[in-house]
């Protein structure tokens, strides 16, 4: 090979390496870090968790069927499940940091078109531009995760994924509670 080939490739190699987000050595605000990327992550949980809920007063507002309404739900879960890899993909080439920023406005911006959406067609496509959102916001939240390695941040870490199971148990049994059938009348 030619060496301006090589010089030209070397160029290449470091253009691409300053727009991939170096790892940090060590968080300089580990409890910071955490608490973002905790109250980040629930955003897309929680989402799901809150349409499912619903659907009981959404099918009520829009008199949707069954058919519709699980719309809904796969209008969400599919985009979410797809992007995760993109998300990734677009976090290392335009920076994690910007497209969590990005992500959690336009997820926020989504979400309150969501609440005024005029009809389930409407409902089920906004919400279908929240998961996408959402799949952009988790996958940052995982390489701040990675890119801050310190021994600190990994405890919080794992204290952090128990707060969120513990958020999920409790979710469950809210909704067990909420949704209850009621108790048969007696007669007297």
């Amino acid at each position: 090979m030619s060496e301006a080939a090589l010089a030209s490739c070397d160029r290449g190699q470091a253009l691409a390496a300053a727009t991939i987000t170096a790892p940090a050595a060590a968080a300089s605000h580990p409890r910071g870090v955490l608490a973002t990327t905790v109250l980040a992550s629930s955003l897309a949980f929680v989402d799901g968790s809150i349409v499912n809920v619903g659907l009981q007063a959404i099918a009520q507002s829009f008199a949707a069927d069954g058919a519709s309404l699980s719309w809904v739900i796969s209008g969400y879960l599919l985009p979410l499940s797809a992007l995760l890899l993109l998300g990734g993909a677009a976090g290392d080439r335009f920076g994690h940091r910007r497209l969590l920023l990005m992500g959690v406005g336009l997820f926020a911006a989504a979400s309150l078109l969501c609440a005024a959406a005029p009809g389930l067609p409407w409902l089920t496509g906004l919400n279908s531009a929240v998961a996408r959102t959402g799949g952009l916001v988790s996958t940052a939240l995982l390489s701040f995760i990675l890119a801050a390695q310190g021994a600190a941040l990994q405890r919080l870490f794992e204290v952090a994924m128990l707060c969120a199971a513990a958020a999920a148990l409790a979710a469950a049994v809210c909704a067990f509670v909420w949704l209850k059938p009621p108790a048969p009348a007696r007669n007297p």
